[in-house]
C-alpha cells in the first residue's frame, strides 16, 4: 500500500511541467552576459593567435565572472537555455544587455 502512494506521488511530481524553470533575474543576467561578451572582445584584441590558448583565457574569464556574480555555471547556463527557448525573452535579454554594455562604455569614456 505504501508503495503505490509513493508512485503516486512520484508520477504526479514527476509529469508535473512549470510554465517557465528558474532562471536568473533579467537584469542581472544581462549583467553577466554584457561582461562576458565584453572579455571575449577583450581576448580577440589580444591578438592571440593560437585558439586553445583564447579558449583558456575566456573560461577562465567566465568562471571569474559567474563567481563576481555570485551564479554557479549550471545554474547560468540553465537560465540562458530557458531566456532561449522564449524567443520574445531573449529578445528582451539581449536589449538589456545592449543597455549594459552601453553603460559601462559610457562609464568606461567617462574615467
Amino acid at each position: 500500500m505504501k508503495f503505490s502512494y509513493l508512485l503516486v506521488l512520484l508520477v504526479l511530481f514527476g509529469c508535473s511541467k512549470k510554465d517557465k524553470p528558474e532562471r536568473i533575474e533579467e537584469r542581472k543576467m544581462a549583467e553577466i552576459l554584457a561582461d562576458i561578451h565584453l572579455d571575449e572582445a577583450n581576448i580577440g584584441s589580444m591578438g592571440i593567435s593560437n585558439m586553445d590558448s583564447s579558449l583558456v583565457m575566456y573560461h577562465f574569464l567566465e568562471r571569474k565572472t559567474l563567481k563576481r556574480h555570485g551564479v554557479d555555471s549550471l545554474t547560468f547556463v540553465r537560465s540562458f537555455e530557458s531566456y532561449a527557448k522564449e524567443p520574445e525573452d531573449f529578445i528582451q535579454l539581449y536589449a538589456q544587455v545592449k543597455q549594459v554594455v552601453a553603460e559601462k562604455r559610457k562609464k568606461a569614456q567617462g574615467n
